[in-house]
């Protein structure tokens, strides 16, 4: 054992600039430095990123599906396959440069949440921009103009240092009402994928449980819940599998194989229309402001909630916390310009930090699964377009999105009424745009009125005004 005064320099060839020994410290209980053997380091955190990748790969299903549209019964123009391959290299892009740049063991990959409100959101008021009539390519082109100018604000937000006040505009009730009502619409798109809610001429009702499709959902979704309540790693991905088998009992799904070459992206990459983003920006940068607040709070809160938990604070600061977000907005930047949405941190790294992961090879050799993982396509495809296999992830998704309700003050309606409007209003009209935009418009009038000025910060005036004109001279 080394004493704390002792230091021992390791260099670690993979990078091209050479990393000392921080990258292979461990702490032990009272705090000592330890020097683990090379091998036992690098298993150390190859264990930690399999852990890591097998808490978050049912992104790789899940991803595709939405994009393409096929979760929701239409087509958004974007090739499944083509997902399929792109999810995989946007989020090892994520988690490589993580791991070599920030030097933490947070992966990233395409978020949930910011998926959703592109393509349900974005990408029906990109089609508006262009018209009713305009190519579908060249509407999830615009859209991915969106999603890279958010990416850009993200980066600039982080290299000025100014993020911090952009996080305290909007307060942490308000922030909180927004994941919860992300997840129950999440949840919703889930339950209606699996046929236990039926949309029929604009009417919901109860489904049919004796079927095929809710068979498959309920199987994923119970497995699901079993093994996360047993704290077994990989649970939601376990579940999707237990779906797929039955589902390919059942004759739903038919695989042309297991293993075999990536599909072609090169429908995808490069074919982002940041100019036609730039030229409808006075109706698009309510969507631009909103995936950034969104990538910011999904980053801040993982990131912050890991490293307390895991002693990686150093007092209040969390050093190198600038190259994290840095790292994520390159991300982000990359994978728009793979054809995806938001790519973001992922709070299923907290998996491989408690499985040991220390260092940035945890998110290293989780990129390098996601790699990989492109070669088993013809699986991940399948599976994919068929709905009712991924929905248990989305209702489970839905339910630990929902936990952000327990810090709302109910007793507060100053807190309370712009909260509810966003939770509620997000699933009813479908639009997590539309919950949002109420919530900021409807925080500033409760609080006033309620004689609470004070809590509300100077720009979320501002930001209330350019919303109102929005709604009034946009929206109409």
């Amino acid at each position: 054992m080394q004493s704390k005064e002792t230091a021992i320099q390791v260099p670690v060839s993979l990078f091209v600039l050479t990393q000392k020994l921080p990258l292979m410290d461990i702490f032990n209980s009272d705090n000592n430095r330890v020097l683990p053997s090379r091998a036992a380091f690098f298993r150390r955190e190859l264990v930690a990123g399999m852990i890591t990748f097998a808490t978050m790969s049912y992104i790789i299903c899940v991803q595709p599906a939405i994009l393409s549209g096929s979760m929701f019964g239409f087509s958004t123009g974007m090739d499944i396959g083509a997902l399929t391959t792109t999810t995989c290299l946007a989020s090892a892009f994520g988690c490589i440069l993580m791991g070599i740049w920030a030097r933490y063991p947070f992966a990233l990959a395409p978020g949930m949440g910011e998926n959703f409100f592109v393509v349900l959101t974005i990408l029906p008021l990109c089609t508006v921009c262009l018209g009713k009539e305009a190519d579908p390519a060249h509407s999830w082109a615009l859209a991915m103009g969106v999603v890279f100018l958010g990416g850009a604000l993200f980066m600039i937000l982080s290299l000025l240092g100014v993020r911090n006040i952009l996080i305290r505009i909007i307060s942490p009730p308000l922030r909180s009402a927004i994941g919860a009502g992300i997840g129950l619409f999440i949840a919703w798109i889930g339950l209606k994928n699996a046929g236990i809610i039926v949309v029929d001429k604009n009417a919901v009702q109860f489904g049919h449980l004796l079927s095929w499709d809710t068979a498959v959902f309920a199987l994923g979704l119970f497995l699901s819940i079993a093994l996360i309540s047993r704290k077994i790693t990989g649970a939601i991905l376990f579940g999707i599998i237990a779906a797929a088998l039955l589902a390919i009992f059942a004759g739903k799904i038919t695989l042309s194989g297991w293993i075999g070459m990536p599909p072609d992206p090169s429908p995808l990459i490069g074919n982002i229309d940041i100019p036609g983003a730039l030229s409808h920006l006075a109706v698009l940068w309510p969507m631009i402001l909103i995936l950034t607040f969104l990538d910011i709070f999904d980053t801040l809160g993982t990131v912050v909630g890991i490293a307390q938990r895991s002693n990686m604070m150093k007092g209040n600061s969390l050093p190198r916390a600038e190259r994290i977000f840095i790292s994520d907005a390159s991300a982000t930047l990359f994978g728009a310009f793979m054809g995806h949405s938001t790519i973001t941190t992922f709070i299923e790294s907290a998996s491989g930090v408690a499985g040991g992961g220390r260092t940035g090879w945890t998110a290293i050799f989780v990129g390098i699964f996601f790699l990989i993982a492109m070669f088993f396509a013809p699986l991940l495809t399948a599976v994919a377009a068929y709905a009712p296999i991924t929905s248990s992830a989305l209702v489970i998704v839905g339910i630990m999105m929902m936990k952000e309700v327990r810090s709302i003050d109910w007793d507060n309606f100053s807190d309370a009424l712009p909260c509810f409007l966003v939770i509620s209003v997000i699933p009813f009209s479908g639009s997590i745009a539309n919950g949002i935009l109420l919530g900021l418009l409807v925080w500033p009038i409760s609080k006033v009125l309620c004689g609470k000025q004070k809590e509300i910060h100077p720009l979320m005036y501002l930001l209330f005004i350019l919303l109102l004109l929005y709604t009034i001279f946009v929206i109409k």
